[in-house]
């Protein structure tokens, strides 16, 4: 092995590149070596990417007992466009070449229907319309008004899976809202790919 001893790298032309090695070759630092940037790196590590959130600022008034899709039709950012924010889907997709870890997040407000009567509420994260990830709560009696319920999961997915938020509520009244409270609490849908 030849060793090449120098102080410093210059390129032959100002503002010129110096290229180290050719595609295929390995350029190997070894332990104990400090490798000190005070420049501008790039194409190091990676970037939790795509990344989405969505929102709702509008109550969905949904069947008493019954799991309902929870719709966030405002999309907050999205750089990658892979959620769907129309009235059949509120769905996010894997596109190509980003399988991997996610790491999945949603929060909406649940209520009965003007009087205390909230009895208990389910939410899931569905992948390709499978529950992955369940909360919920059971009140003792008809005593609660609003609940905002979070749920969080890290799921490994393929291109192609799909991910959707479902919520149910009992509510005695018969018409319980999820979504908005219309005082600043929201819906939320968001997630991003791990590195």
């Amino acid at each position: 092995m030849s060793v090449l001893e120098v102080n410093k790298l210059t390129p032959l032309a100002n503002n010129g590149t110096v290229t180290m090695g050719d595609s295929g070759d390995t350029i190997s630092i070894p332990s104990g070596v400090t490798i000190a940037n005070a420049g501008t790196a790039t194409g190091f590590g990676g970037t939790n990417s795509p990344v989405f959130s969505a929102t709702t600022t509008a109550g969905q008034t949904i069947s008493s007992d019954t799991m309902t899709l929870v719709s966030y039709p405002t999309e907050n950012f999205d750089p990658d466009g892979v959620f769907t924010n129309t009235s059949s889907n509120y769905k996010f997709t894997v596109p190509s070449g980003k399988a991997g870890t996610y790491s999945l997040t949603a929060k909406i407000w649940v209520s009965a229907n003007g009087a205390a009567q909230l009895q208990n509420y389910f939410v899931e994260i569905r992948k390709n319309g499978t529950a992955v990830a369940t909360t919920g709560h059971n009140f003792n009696s008809n005593d609660n008004y609003w609940a905002l319920p979070e749920i969080n999961t890290l799921q490994v997915l393929a291109v192609g899976d799909y991910i959707q938020v479902f919520a149910q509520v009992s509510d005695s009244s018969g018409s319980p809202t999820i979504g908005y409270n219309g005082n600043g609490t929201y819906a939320e849908f968001s997630g991003f790919k791990l590195i």
